[in-house]
């Protein structure tokens, strides 16, 4: 039996209250663990591979795990700030973006008929610094929000029907 402790945190922004925990997991999550196995996509939805993927920059494979300059590009996109039109390369590479992560994760997923589907991941060093990531849902209700403990992963659901759900139902049921 795994021991949680937290803290339940309710955040009023005008009209519209938040209410969420941020709690303290005893086993961190491991980022391997979010890329789903084969087994479990359905039929036509897999990793995208070869030359079609294109990753963000210092993203050289799918699925890209790190803590270089990339993970503090990866953790905008996480805490909301950082969007695809926005220019990558512009994300300096000792950033105070970088602070307080301990490894980032990068994932594209690619159903026959549909959009690609973003996964992006950071493991913190404290479930607090989880936070902006909950709050970005507000102003962006497309993506799909998960937090583990002090990961915080955001699903960029595209339009993958069955794919979506696999990776979203995959990532949720993680412990």
């Amino acid at each position: 039996m795994r021991r949680l402790s937290g803290v339940v945190m309710l955040v009023t922004t005008g009209v519209m209250s938040v209410s969420f925990v941020v709690a303290r997991e005893q086993r961190p999550l491991r980022l391997e663990a979010l890329t789903v196995p084969p087994q479990r996509l359905p039929r036509g939805c897999r990793l995208a591979t070869g030359p079609g993927f294109v990753g963000y920059p210092g993203v050289t494979k799918n699925p890209w795990i790190g803590t270089d300059a990339t993970a503090a590009t990866i953790r905008r996109v996480v805490d909301g700030s950082l969007h695809r039109s926005d220019r990558l390369s512009e994300v300096p590479a000792h950033s105070r973006d970088s602070e307080g992560v301990i490894g980032a994760y990068r994932a594209v997923y690619v159903p026959t008929k549909g959009s690609p589907i973003d996964v992006f991941a950071v493991r913190f060093t404290d479930p607090k610094l989880t936070v902006p990531a909950s709050l970005s849902r507000l102003g962006n209700p497309a993506r799909r929000v998960i937090v583990k403990g002090s990961t915080a992963i955001v699903v960029v659901p595209g339009s993958g029907g069955d794919c979506v759900r696999a990776v979203t139902d995959h990532i949720a049921s993680l412990e």
